[in-house]
């Protein structure tokens, strides 16, 4: 979370699901430019994320993807993933909303610009 660890180190990545960079770039870049705002509160923050979700061609709603996966590009899960990778650089964090807060806008801006 500490930018002098963050920056300093070698960055391996664990995107999981979704490992094409350029998707990657997109779902990050789109979340961040056009959905994210620092002053939502959670639920919002998480609204916003499904509509994110739905635009790029996946699904927040998992019961539909776990019925019928191959309808979707991916879920809701791939696409928090993907930001939480990009910010963290490991798949297991704290809650993503926790982390968003914790960050400044600069902060987010340019881990993206790291990817």
């Amino acid at each position: 979370m500490y930018d002098e660890l963050f920056l300093n180190t070698n960055r391996h990545y664990e995107y999981q699901n979704i490992t094409d960079i350029n998707e990657i770039k997109n779902i990050y870049n789109t979340y961040i430019t056009k959905y994210y705002n620092s002053n939502d509160d959670k639920d919002t923050w998480f609204n916003k994320l499904k509509e994110c979700t739905e635009e790029l061609g996946y699904t927040s709603d998992m019961k539909a993807y776990k019925q019928n996966p191959t309808a979707y590009k991916g879920s809701v899960a791939d696409i928090s993933m993907v930001i939480r990778v990009v910010l963290t650089t490991k798949s297991t964090t704290p809650d993503l909303y926790e982390i968003l807060k914790l960050l400044s806008n600069d902060q987010i801006k340019q881990r993206g610009e790291l990817i």
